[in-house]
């Protein structure tokens, strides 16, 4: 019966550290992504376009854009055709990998620019082209 209570508090003792370990590597992997995101916040955005890619990192599902972090009301461009060109919005979605990516797009008087009507908002396509705005 001794015996059997020696390698019952071994192995919880195991266990123990075992789990201290896992936890110990965790917050590990959250400080190292906190300060990746302090990082990334302090450096300009790319000039490159491409496409949105949503992806999971440390348990979150989140948009990027040319390996760069997109944030809620971040200012994006999106290309319509070759008449339109570039269109800039703020970037907005549901954080789930259900919701779909949209842009906010003021929308101003067409006889005095300078006032602002309204917003729109403009689902993403799969696909669709995107950049960092220039400027």
């Amino acid at each position: 019966m001794d015996e059997i209570n020696r390698q019952m508090m071994e192995a919880r003792r195991l266990q123990a550290l075992r789990d201290r370990a896992r936890l110990e590597a965790e917050a590990d992997a959250r400080d190292e992504g906190q300060r990746r995101d302090a990082e990334a916040v302090d450096k300009p955005p790319p000039s490159v376009s491409g496409r949105l890619v949503l992806e999971r990192r440390q348990g979150e599902w989140r948009y990027a854009l040319a390996e760069q972090r997109v944030r809620v009301g971040t200012a994006l461009e999106f290309y319509v055709d070759e008449r339109i060109g570039w269109v800039r919005g703020a970037f907005h979605w549901g954080r789930r990998n259900t919701s779909p990516p949209l842009l906010r797009v003021p929308v101003f008087r067409p006889d005095d620019p300078t006032v602002q009507v309204g917003e729109m908002e403009v689902s993403l396509p799969e696909g669709a082209i995107l950049r960092w705005p220039e400027g």
